[in-house]
């Protein structure tokens, strides 16, 4: 058994989202590592927040993150339907299964993540960075891409109807791998 010289915060099944009327502030905190699975942030602003490296499986984050550190993190199958995440940096973060339906993530960096089976119908990814992610059997419906960096990402059996690409998408190089496997519908 070794002992770590850091200390790591443990808030598992957690319920943090404090009642409707409230609001938890935890802008530019430090939860680096920090073990956070099905804990609830529903109403919590993590602002400017280092998550980076943290255990967020199955955990309801559906308020402000804007501009936080989550590369690395594992957000297995979290509920982050609607949440604010504009300009986070999600590098090589495991965000597989996750539901993003409506999330803002314009201009976050998504480079090498993992969102195979994503919900992410409706989602913000304007000028994303999303080069080398991995978006397999993604549902994109609805999704606005315009301007984003899809250099590299994996595209196969992902669902993007009515999705809004960016212009000259298969200019992008390398090329998205499956674009041709892509299931888009009659109207894009």
């Amino acid at each position: 058994r070794w002992l770590l010289s850091y200390r790591v915060l443990i808030v598992e099944d957690t319920d943090l989202g404090v009642d409707e009327s409230a609001k938890l502030v935890l802008r530019e905190r430090n939860f680096r590592y920090a073990l956070l699975n099905r804990s609830d942030f529903r109403r919590a602003d993590l602002t400017w927040a280092d998550l980076r490296a943290a255990q967020m499986w199955r955990t309801s984050a559906k308020g402000k993150l804007n501009d936080t550190q989550l590369q690395g993190a594992v957000l297995k199958e979290a509920q982050l339907q609607g949440a604010h995440l504009s300009s986070a940096s999600f590098q090589g973060a495991d965000l597989s299964l996750a539901e993003l339906q409506g999330a803002n993530l314009s201009y976050a960096k998504l480079q090498g993540a993992d969102l195979r089976g994503a919900q992410l119908q409706g989602a913000d990814l304007r000028y994303a960075r999303l080069q080398g992610a991995d978006l397999e059997g993604a549902q994109l419906q609805d999704a606005d891409l315009e301007g984003a960096a899809l250099q590299g990402a994996v595209l196969s059996s992902a669902e993007i109807w009515l999705a809004e690409f960016p212009r000259g998408l298969t200019e992008q190089w390398p090329v998205p791998l499956g674009l041709t496997q892509v299931k888009m519908s009659a109207l894009t």
